[in-house]
């Protein structure tokens, strides 16, 4: 990546980081959320890049109010920032242990992206888990 990328990646990291400010007072004070915690790439739990998101955890959003939220704040972040909310009582508690700073990302860009992939991984075994005992639930009941 040469340096005028690099200037453009760490304008448009700022301007994340801004845009999360923005969106929590938005989630505390129209929503009602008790916290708003970022993370992620924007906060430096691993390398930005030009498809980095703004994570976002929230607390005590329900899911009507939560896609509501998603709505609203999509019409007030920049165009090419997506906006992932992720429920603080419902993610997956690896994961969650990393937002509230319980379990803390590697320092080298590499390291931590490995972290992240692992994580991914994981949630992805357990979906597949999930399904894979809903599948066989559905079938025991059919039969």
């Amino acid at each position: 990546m040469d340096s005028k990328q690099m200037g453009t990646e760490d304008k448009r990291r700022a301007e994340a980081q801004a845009a999360a400010r923005v969106c929590a007072a938005l989630l505390k004070e129209r929503f009602g959320a008790r916290r708003v915690i970022p993370f992620g790439s924007a906060v430096g739990e691993g390398p930005w890049h030009s498809s980095s998101d703004l994570d976002l955890a929230v607390e005590r959003l329900s899911p009507r109010a939560l896609w509501e939220a998603e709505r609203q704040l999509e019409a007030i972040v920049p165009d090419w920032l997506e906006v992932d909310l992720v429920p603080l009582e419902r993610v997956y508690p690896h994961i969650r242990a990393r937002i509230l700073g319980e379990k803390t990302m590697p320092e080298g860009p590499y390291l931590s992206l490995k972290e992240r992939l692992e994580d991914e991984l994981t949630v992805l075994r357990q979906v597949v888990e999930g399904l894979a005992a809903a599948l066989k639930t559905g079938r025991g009941s059919t039969g």
